[in-house]
């Protein structure tokens, strides 16, 4: 009977671990997942390591991969670990990025400066992923498309980190990814993610790159790390050198931003509380209610936030609402809610005292909505309801068409978008905007407006979109922003168009519509009184707001001082 007993102690010493002691050592934690990690990543389709040169699929057509399991994850988590993990996310479910770095940060409960580089970690490889395959498809004897899923993303994140971290010491990156491979693989695996990490920085220099002079598209593709598609496009409407500056801003770190909830605080108080809580924050170039804080800050932890005293919201996006420019006692209608961000600030911008309804198709986006109306002490009658079917004709005042889009405006903050997307998503989001702002345009009383906004700028959304829109509705007009609205963002059409390689924000394009209470063809000076956008209507010019103008204008003189209007600008009197 003791021989009996003592045999199933013995029989892990049968099976010959190919990895000796170290292997025995880590085989409890890697047990439970790697068996079904190695046999999905080499059934599933490679999102990322396809040759230079090849545009990436949607995510529509991923919808057949098998789902991959992760290793369950120990107590104590790693900055890189997590990273990690989120890229696998990524690339085996096609989750979001941004929404499970921030549930996997809270859950590893890490220090500010663990989270940080967790979270560059993660954005970084996502954005120069094509960059990075080219260059380890060069050291590595097998595709990278080849090799197991966990290792796949081992050799990514530590490539980025040798390539584009200066601040992290070599051996900690090298050393914690090897042992991150070493969990999620075996010693074999290891070794190879070892190899290869080591000779990386030296090997960079013996790395080629397509030629610009022969392929063009293929070469800024890879370099910048954009599919061909976007890149084909770009080059075709602006030329090399502006398409090169639209690409670099799309991977530099975005920067944040935050609204000044300006019924519960001023710019001015708010940033001296944020400097006294040691977050650094300047005022925007774009917007005097916005204040660009410094990296590092965790937003969700700050006082102020939690106190309602401010709103994420990038600068080029806090313009919209200012255009729009509800006013009290109005009925205003937030046709495409989403989180509510612009909801909040339409109550905010019109004092709490318009009639506001705000309309999104979507539950857990309407949840947003509500809980961030709440934190902000604001109001609002939220629908859940269709967009394109909603309300009754000529039932409000302001109508904001914030519509579904491309998103190529916003590829520097999210990653991982530049990888989802092909060029078929405008046939489907053009149609989409074309119901919301036509039945948008149904809603809106006789003298009042619609304002029709995006966070791209491809013309398809934009000027042809707002064309079409203007053949099919002869009783409508562009109206050309007020004061509020810094004149470099504006057009000679009157559109406000924001792009990310002048500003440093996201791109956005916006553009002010209003419906004639007169039929067509009456007067100007009759038309322009019937759409009643006079002076008085208005938003008053804020000091702050005059120096944002001034300073966005390079050149320009001091407003203040009497006839220093620019030549051919307009009145502030508008």
């Amino acid at each position: 009977m003791t021989e009996t007993k003592r045999r199933p102690e013995r029989a892990p010493a049968k099976k010959k671990p190919r990895g000796g002691p170290d292997r025995r050592q880590v085989r409890p934690e890697r047990k439970p997942g790697r068996p079904a990690a190695r046999r999905g990543s080499e059934r599933a389709p490679d999102r990322g390591a396809s040759r230079a040169g090849g545009d990436r699929r949607a995510i529509g057509d991923r919808g057949d991969r098998p789902a991959v399991a992760a290793p369950r994850s120990l107590p104590r988590t790693s900055a890189r670990e997590v990273a990690l993990r989120v890229l696998f996310e990524v690339e085996s479910r096609a989750a979001f990025a941004d929404r499970h770095l921030d549930r996997r940060l809270d859950e590893a409960r890490l220090g500010a400066e663990d989270r940080r580089l967790a979270t560059q970690i993660v954005q970084g490889t996502l954005r120069f992923e094509r960059r990075i395959d080219h260059v380890l498809n060069q050291l590595t004897r097998r595709p990278l498309g080849e090799l197991p899923i966990w290792i796949r993303l081992c050799l990514r994140l530590g490539a980025y980190q040798l390539l584009f971290l200066d601040r992290v010491p070599r051996h900690a990156a090298v050393d914690e990814t090897v042992a991150l491979a070493n969990k999620y693989g075996h010693p074999g695996t290891a070794g190879l993610v070892n190899a290869i990490l080591r000779r990386l920085p030296e090997a960079i220099r013996e790395v080629t790159f397509p030629d610009p002079e022969t392929d063009l598209v293929q070469a800024l593709g890879v370099y910048e790390s954009h599919p061909d598609w976007i890149v084909r496009r770009w080059l075709a409407r602006y030329g090399r050198e502006r398409t090169e500056r639209l690409l670099a801003a799309n991977n530099e770190p975005a920067v944040v931003s935050i609204r000044v909830n300006r019924r519960r605080t001023t710019v001015v108080d708010l940033e001296r509380s944020l400097g006294k809580a040691g977050i650094r924050a300047e005022v925007g170039r774009l917007s005097p209610d916005c204040l660009r804080l410094a990296p590092g800050a965790v937003l969700y932890e700050m006082a102020a936030f939690r106190a309602g005293l401010c709103t994420v919201q990038d600068e080029s996006e806090s313009l919209v609402v200012p255009l729009l420019n509800p006013r009290p006692g109005q009925r205003v209608l937030d046709l495409c809610t989403g989180p509510g961000g612009k909801l909040g600030h339409i109550a905010e911008w019109s004092r709490g005292e318009a009639h506001i309804v705000g309309v999104e198709i979507a539950p857990a986006r309407l949840k947003r909505a509500r809980d961030g109306l709440a934190r902000l002490g604001a109001e609002a009658d939220l629908v859940l309801a269709d967009g394109r079917t909603f309300g009754r004709p000529g039932s409000f005042d302001r109508v904001l068409v914030d519509a579904p889009c491309s998103g190529l405006g916003v590829l520097r903050r999210r990653a991982d978008a530049r990888w989802r997307k092909t060029e078929a998503i405008f046939k489907e989001m053009v149609p989409l905007q074309k119901e919301l702002l036509d039945h948008g345009a149904e809603l809106v009383a006789p003298g009042g407006a619609l304002v029709y906004s995006v966070c791209s700028f491809e013309p398809e959304e934009c000027e042809r979109q707002v064309a079409a829109f203007l053949a099919r509705h002869p009783g409508w007009q562009v109206d050309r922003p007020g004061p509020g609205i810094p004149p470099p963002a504006v057009t000679r059409e009157g559109y406000v168009r924001v792009l990310s390689d002048e500003w440093g924000t996201d791109s956005v394009f916006a553009v002010r519509l209003c419906r004639r209470k007169d039929p067509p063809g009456a007067s100007g000076e009759e038309s322009a009184a019937a759409s009643g956008h006079d002076e008085e209507e208005r938003a008053p010019e804020s000091a702050a707001a005059r120096e944002v103008r001034r300073r966005s204008a390079p050149g320009a003189r001091d407003p203040r001082r009497p006839g220093s209007r620019r030549p051919g600008s307009r009145s502030s009197g508008r």
